[in-house]
């Protein structure tokens, strides 16, 4: 049975799909101890990172390591952590 607290994982997907502008992917998508954890590539990660924390899922976004540049693509590579949640669940 799923609590309110944690919403299911197809709902977290959605989340992240309606959130992710289509210039920007995730090759890596990991979900461990109630966070959510994203690499990938976008134009501008920072820009992603605003686009993330307007969500009412999730909570928390920040950079787990330096970001990078794709000389090949110029995008830029990133690593994402989320707390799955609102962070005003009780």
């Amino acid at each position: 049975q799923q609590t309110s607290a944690m919403p299911a994982v197809l709902d977290v997907l959605l989340e992240l799909t309606r959130l992710v502008p289509d210039e920007a992917w995730a090759g890596q998508v990991s979900i461990s101890a109630g966070r959510i954890r994203l690499s990938g590539e976008a134009k501008a990660a920072s820009e992603l990172l605003a686009q993330l924390s307007q969500s009412a899922v999730f909570s928390d976004p920040r950079f787990e390591a330096p970001l990078t540049q794709n000389p090949k693509s110029g995008h830029e590579r990133f690593v994402i952590s989320l707390a799955i949640g609102n962070g005003n669940a009780p």
